[in-house]
């Protein structure tokens, strides 16, 4: 896969080289995933997604990863890779993704949105942009993967409104699993 397309797509470097092989076959979640991946031509034709929730480190970025590389490989699709917490800033900023369009339209126009750990506190004009970005794609049948630290209950007793949308759009999937950047700091360790 060309560095330019990955680069395109805002995917960060270390999830360049992510592959379904990677992951262990026998975590509950593996199937799911490479369901949506075997199917991602349907799925981004009917603006079907996934919401990929679970505790810190356990693999939901790379998964992710997977599937945005999925539509390009697949379906030649370029998708986009945005974090949940920047999504305000490029509204207001109009931080440009190219000479034709910001990145928040940008975010709007991709057959697959990955929203990077979606995190939504509060009222704030922030949250605001991050859930109209949801709904919009959402009405417009935009495919969407989001990750969270948050379980859907938890978005649905914060957020009711963000998760009745999402119930349309996407799939919770619980990924479970290694913590992955405790493996790594325990090796620095010697632990």
């Amino acid at each position: 896969m060309k560095d330019e397309f990955l680069s395109a797509m805002h995917l960060p470097e270390q999830h360049w080289d992510c592959t379904l092989d990677q992951i262990s076959p026998e975590l509950s979640y593996v199937s799911t995933i490479k369901d949506y991946v075997a199917n991602i031509g349907d799925n981004l034709d009917k603006g079907r997604g996934l919401l990929l929730f679970g505790p810190h480190s356990s693999g939901k970025s790379a998964l992710a990863a997977i599937a945005l590389k999925a539509a390009l490989v697949k379906c030649q699709k370029v998708g986009l890779w945005v974090r949940g917490s920047h999504i305000a800033g490029h509204k207001i900023e109009e931080d440009l993704y190219d000479a034709d369009s910001t990145m928040y339209e940008r975010c709007h126009e991709v057959p697959l949105l990955v929203i990077d750990e979606l995190i939504l506190r509060g009222t704030s004009k922030a949250e605001h942009f991050v859930e109209e970005l949801i709904r919009e794609r959402v009405d417009e049948r935009g495919a969407m993967i989001l990750t969270t630290n948050s379980t859907p209950r938890q978005l649905k007793d914060t957020h009711p409104g963000i998760a009745e949308v999402l119930i349309e759009a996407v799939e919770p999937v619980k990924i479970e699993g290694t913590n992955f950047r405790k493996k790594i700091k325990d090796g620095w360790s010697g632990s």
